[in-house]
């Protein structure tokens, strides 16, 4: 039914009124009897009404809050009698109008009245305005915010409401979703049932962010007073203006004390200077009885020796201490009795150096808080590089600014001709640089900033630039640093191809992306919505850290839907457990031909390509190289029930143009007779493997699957690929690789790239078959096996080592890793090789080691000879993020967690020491071309010692590290002349670099314990 209304001037005063119950600017005027009358704001800085004058000299003003202390403008604002105007005022400018109209409200509509309702106001009614026939609309900000979405409310009861997309609507439609951010109209007309939203291109009003301190749920004693602050709340565009406890206080600290026992609860919210209102946070406090008055902690660490300093509490839970820290690796931990027996975190707590702290240990929690404590001036000033160091496409224009935590002009003084600067300079703190490509290979600009303040605290740091990095692949790929990202489990930069099969998506949805149930088949087993999007918004944060290249899981199309194995399915075979799972991680090809339509935003039907480029292109504009992983020996799983979506798919692979069938095509499927040579697939043993769909690489013409996966593989070079990591190594022949790595070398120097990158993965511990599987065909074009510098479980053996149950001489350590004949072996370039601390197919290192142990870990990694591969998430481990597993579980899903916007923007916001300990490393390899390649000469290796040499012909490194305790060391034969002297500075997530002199070919170091030392020759 078509209703139509003319509203009267009472009817539309009292809709105005509810409507803007917020309004802070009023209309006062003859059509009203010069009563304030709230505006309509249709806009952030807009303000509207309509209003008809029937009296004579009619006029109007402006009012600000109602009161007649502000209003617009000086002298009233006159109009023609008998008129109706619409009147429009700017909050800005303070300008008005007013247009004449024939009637504010005639206007046809369907629905009686019209309510947003949606996450941008909380689900809340906000009432639309009929503005012309059937059209209603309303001004709202949206943030943009995951899983953005409203629904439109006809009575605010939700008894009519409409959704739908794609700009239509329906009664009881589903939730319509959108990711836009910012101010928009939102329009309906209700006659079409249509929808749509028009940026009103307004500045955003950012949200306050409340945080309380401490953040973490409380336990105190009965009694007892816990002070709680909002000092570090923050607005991005203002001030934080307004506290609100839930407490009724309003003051930014407050002291709660509690005489109940049990569970509480206090929130904070915190409005800024425009009176944007923030989320609610809240803590809660949980009030126990003291039963044990006489408890004590003592803090052990550096400042005092690792000796007992008593810390002192007033609750008998809390246990504090203020201790000051000097520069050499200040750490610290809380020892329960002092007898080392009980004591917290298990790795040591790492702290800014010369900083003085005040520590507390909740022994109920046990959580820390270290805060730092303004005193005595022994920091040095902190220097930032505007753009930051790393690698450019084009020529920079480089700038400095320096702050200081007291010293309000700090000083800069700078060189680029590799000297060390000093205060005889001149200042650099106005100076800019220009970065331009100057050199075929390497570092283009090296400049060296010392900074000092007024008290002579300084430091001096390297920023390097390469200029002209070669987009699409060429380029020696040793000079990369590598993040590998398994891309489901990284970033949700899209959510709509999150579920596109139903049921393979979290089954609560984004509320169980941080489920950390370990189960095979639990959330972990589910797709978490990672995808390209989600790499290309956040390739800032990869290249801040200091990586150049990323290594993601395959992305070839998976089986629609969960694999699903039922052992009381005939199917399946029989027996064994109940088990199922997605194809998240990519290992289970069904098409080769066509992109995952998870991983790309061009809907189930594309075949994906376009977005894939996209990625590459993304990466190459910035320097970056991709680095894919790929399957050839296996497809997806045979052995589903007839539950799974692809059962009717389940012995079909595509391939290179053809679809590939067992049973209708490959001899081998009778398994009763003599398995012949011929055909697609493989089947030995009477068994696939692990039920995957094995390909057959001596098949005769037309069915060797050799042919085909080397023209699906060409394809992706074709498309910008620089390097593959290949899976399952040993389950195809010697000859097989050397046919195959032959010709994906060949393919892609006749693209131009003479240094395609090939790493491979075999899971075995017999080092000699592996290395037989590579080097003992022509060309050696495949000759980077993983598992020789790798470092965790895969086999294992240098988890020991860092752990400190070997040393680097024995037979479990670094001497295993290096083999019977060492990296001498004359066999392969060890430089090749890619190395790591932990992947994506044993649980992750953190579950087996330390910090210290696991910094040391990296330290090797990047130091010695290989490529360093970070596995994504590395970053946050071991801080306050909550969301990572720490577990010596063997099973592969524990170490695939979602890092996802929650644990970036931590790393980003909170920078936690390995974030900083990585950013230090990377920009560190990348200064040295003897680091990246140079061969490695062994001087000592020594239970915690290590001391090598990597040369490279002409650019040497000489290298001492300590996995332990510090020591000395004296370098003899060297070539004197000019050294770089580096040291780690992880605080500052950069290195310190000073230029020293050689002179009589020796020169000693000394390195602190669990550090190192390097002489980079200049």
């Amino acid at each position: 039914m078509k209703i139509t209304k003319t509203l009267s001037g009472v009817l539309i005063t009292s809709l105005l009124l509810s409507t803007a119950a917020n309004a802070e600017w009023f209309f006062r005027g003859t059509a009203n009897n010069w009563q304030a009358l709230a505006l309509e704001q249709t806009a952030t800085n807009k303000f509207e009404t309509c209003q008809t004058f029937t009296n004579t000299n009619a006029r109007f003003k402006i009012d600000r809050d109602g009161d007649w202390a502000e209003s617009y403008p000086t002298g009233d604002h006159t109009v023609t009698t008998n008129n109706t105007y619409k009147i429009t005022f700017m909050s800005d400018t303070k300008d008005i109008t007013a247009q004449p109209v024939s009637d504010c409200n005639a206007f046809s509509q369907n629905f009686a009245s019209l309510n947003f309702r949606g996450t941008p106001n909380s689900w809340n009614n906000q009432a639309m305005t009929l503005v012309s026939d059937n059209t209603w609309q309303t001004t709202l900000v949206f943030d943009g915010q995951e899983n953005q979405r409203f629904k439109l409310d006809v009575l605010g009861d939700w008894s009519q409401n409409y959704g739908g997309s794609n700009g239509n609507i329906s009664l009881n439609g589903g939730d319509i979703t959108t990711p836009v951010n910012g101010e928009y109209i939102v329009s309906v007309n209700d006659s079409a049932l249509t929808y749509s939203l028009t940026a009103t291109n307004a500045p955003v009003n950012a949200k306050p962010t409340a945080i309380i301190s401490p953040a973490a749920n409380q336990t105190v004693v009965l009694g007892t007073s816990l002070t709680l602050s909002a000092v570090d709340s923050s607005d991005s565009d203002g001030t934080v203006d307004i506290y609100s406890w839930s407490t009724t206080e309003s003051t930014q600290s407050i002291s709660v004390s509690y005489n109940t026992l049990g569970t509480h609860t206090v929130s904070l919210t915190v409005t800024d200077n425009d009176g944007a209102i923030s989320d609610t946070v809240s803590v809660t406090i949980n009030v126990i009885e003291d039963t044990n008055p006489n408890d004590s902690w003592f803090f052990r660490g550096t400042p005092n020796n690792w000796s007992t300093t008593a810390m002192d509490s007033t609750d008998n839970i809390n246990f504090c201490t203020e201790q000051s820290f000097g520069s050499n690796n200040p750490r610290f931990k809380v020892d329960h009795f002092g007898d080392w027996s009980e004591n917290y975190p298990a790795g040591d707590i790492t702290v800014a150096n010369d900083t003085t702290f005040t520590i507390c240990f909740n022994a109920t929690t046990e959580e820390f808080t270290v805060t730092e404590i303004e005193g005595v001036d022994n920091k040095a000033p902190t220097v930032t590089a505007l753009p930051s160091a790393g690698f450019y496409n084009s020529s920079q224009s480089i700038s400095f600014s320096v702050t200081d935590n007291q010293d309000p002009s700090p000083k800069i003084y700078c060189t680029t001709d590799g000297t060390t600067p000093t205060a005889s300079l001149s200042l650099c703190n106005n100076s800019t640089f220009t970065a331009s490509d100057v050199v075929n290979d390497g570092v283009d600009l090296s400049i060296n900033v010392l900074s000092v303040d007024a008290i002579g605290n300084s430091k001096v740091e390297t920023f390097n630039y390469t200029i002209g990095a070669i987009s699409g692949g060429s380029g020696d790929f040793r000079e990369e640093n590598v993040y590998f990202i398994m891309t489901d489990r990284f970033a949700d930069g899209d959510t709509t191809n999150n579920n596109i099969w139903g049921d393979e998506y979290l089954p609560n949805g984004a509320s169980d992306k941080y489920n950390t149930n370990t189960s095979k088949t639990g959330p972990l087993s589910y797709y978490h919505g990672g995808d390209f999007q989600g790499i290309i918004n956040n390739l800032d944060y990869i290249q801040d850290m200091g990586f150049t290249a990323i290594w993601i899981t395959p992305v070839v199309k998976q089986p629609e839907g969960r694999h699903i194995y039922d052992p009381n399915n005939p199917i399946t075979g029989g027996g064994g457990d109940w088990y199922e799972a997605s194809a998240f991680h990519g290992y289970w090809a069904y098409d080769f031909d066509q992109i995952d339509p998870h991983l790309h935003s061009l809907g189930k039907n594309n075949d994906g390509w376009a977005d894939f480029d996209a990625l590459v292109d993304a990466l190459h504009a910035r320097g970056m190289k991709i680095m894919l992983d790929i399957v050839v020996n296996h497809g997806h799983p045979s052995a589903v029930s007839q539950l799974s979506k692809n059962f009717d798919k389940r012995q079909t692979i595509i391939m290179d143009g053809q679809e590939w069938v067992w049973e209708t095509n490959d001899p081998y499927f009778d398994s009763n007779q003599t398995p012949p040579t011929d055909g697609f697939f493989s089947y030995a043993n009477g068994t696939w493997l692990i039920d995957l769909i094995d390909f057959n690489e001596h098949g005769s013409a037309g069915k060797n699957a050799t042919e085909h996966l080397k023209n699906v593989y060409k394809r992706f070079i074709d498309h910008g690929v620089d390097a593959f990591r290949i899976d399952t190594v040993s389950y195809m022949s010697a000859g097989f690789w050397e046919e195959f790595t032959l010709a994906m070398d060949a393919h892609a120097k006749s693209l131009g790239n003479d240094n395609f990158y090939m790493a491979g993965e075999a899971w075995t511990g017999d080092r000699t078959a592996a290395v037989n599987l590579i080097y003992n065909g022509a060309g050696k074009k495949f000759h980077m096996l993983d598992l020789h510098g790798s470092s965790m479980d895969f086999p294992g053996w240098m988890s020991r080592a860092f752990k400190n149950e070997s040393g680097f001489d024995d037979p479990n350590g670094w001497a295993r890793i290096a083999g019977a004949g060492g990296d001498a072996s004359g066999i392969y370039d060890p430089t090749y090789l890619s190395t790591f601390v932990d992947n994506h197919d044993v649980t992750r290192a953190n579950g087996i080691l330390n910090q210290t142990q696991y910094m040391n870990n990296l330290n090797f990694i990047y130091l010695f000879r290989g490529l360093p591969v970070v596995f994504y998430g590395t970053e946050v481990l071991y801080s306050s993020w909550p969301h990572y597993i720490t577990t010596t579980e063997k099973e592969d899903v524990v170490a695939r967690w979602m890092l996802g916007s929650s644990g970036i923007d931590f790393a980003k916001n909170n920078q936690p020491t390995l974030y900083k300990h990585l950013k230090m490393l990377n920009s560190l390899r990348s200064s040295s071309s003897a680091l990246q390649k140079g061969q490695q000469v062994d001087l000592l290796m020594n239970g915690d010692q290590a001391v090598f040499k990597r040369d490279l012909g002409g650019p040497v490194a000489y290298v001492t590290l300590s996995k332990g305790a510090g020591f000395s060391y004296t370098f003899t034969g060297l070539v004197n002349g000019s050294y770089r002297l580096l040291t780690p500075n992880t605080n500052n997530g950069s290195y310190d670099s000073q230029t020293v002199n050689v002179t009589n070919g020796s020169f000693a170091v000394s390195v602190n314990s669990n550090a190192f030392v390097i002489l980079d020759k200049i």
